[in-house]
């Protein structure tokens, strides 16, 4: 799960060497102002809680609605659409005073425009628009306790295959299997696109807890667990909240 995230990181830093617009704008609210929330999905970053799915576990104050858009190359905006709309997003986050923002919509649009190389010769390109529509929020009660439930712990016992994408650029397979006594087992052949490893260890044995409603996995060769990541199991599907990325397994039968 870190390990997919770190490599998340290392795209990030190369899309900053590529140029790309990025706007904002700001709506207030008037309707109903407090509500309270559910838990979900959720990263942070500067200070700022981006709820990709579900909402924040407390009361919450609506502030407005904040619409970004940013245009850029199609292939850029495929993989780092999502941070550089996030930044957008937590740079006015932070302007308005809010605590988070629920992402409550997105969507790409792509065309094809002319232009030169390097070279001077033509061709032709596919530019794309990437537009998120977030609720902002301010904290204005404490969190309500949530704990994973025994159903919920029996359903992550099992095998589980790590269902990859073709925008987080990486080739290969990663299977986790939880087993009884809160012990799990990785196996990784995870690679980036110029072959390096994703993980360090091909195979890792470690056990697992849980922290409120967070899955903690601790590697016995390390000195300290993993940091607590957002989840959720069905009988199927696993999805765990890697980073600013859903990393998504499917269950294998036994």
């Amino acid at each position: 799960m870190k390990k997919c995230g770190v490599l998340i990181s290392q795209l990030i830093c190369i899309a900053m060497f590529s140029g790309c617009i990025s706007t904002s704008n700001f709506q207030e609210w008037s309707g109903p102002q407090e509500f309270d929330g559910q838990g979900g999905a959720f990263t942070t970053k500067d200070g700022i809680d981006i709820y990709s799915g579900g909402t924040p576990n407390k009361k919450c104050r609506i502030l407005g609605v904040i619409r970004t858009q940013t245009m850029s190359r199609a292939s850029l905006i495929m993989l780092f659409g999502d941070s550089w709309s996030e930044s957008s997003l937590v740079k006015e986050a932070k302007k308005r005073g809010g605590d988070a923002i629920i992402i409550a919509d997105n969507k790409t649009q792509s065309w094809l425009s002319g232009g030169n190389d390097g070279n001077g010769n033509s061709q032709l390109v596919t530019d794309a628009s990437n537009e998120h529509i977030a609720i902002l929020v301010k904290y204005v009660g404490d969190v309500r306790p949530q704990s994973v439930s025994p159903e919920i712990e029996e359903k992550l016992i099992g095998h589980w295959t790590f269902i990859s994408t073709p925008d987080m650029a990486i080739h290969g397979e990663l299977d986790f299997t939880f087993l009884p006594q809160n012990r799990y087992k990785l196996i990784s052949s995870l690679t980036t696109t110029n072959g390096q490893l994703v993980s360090p260890t091909p195979e890792e044995d470690g056990r697992y807890y849980f922290t409120g409603n967070k899955l903690v996995t601790w590697s016995d060769k390390d000195e300290k667990p993993d940091s607590p990541v957002a989840f959720s199991v069905a009988d199927t599907h696993l999805t765990i909240q890697a980073g600013q990325r859903l990393c998504v397994f499917q269950r294998q039968a036994q």
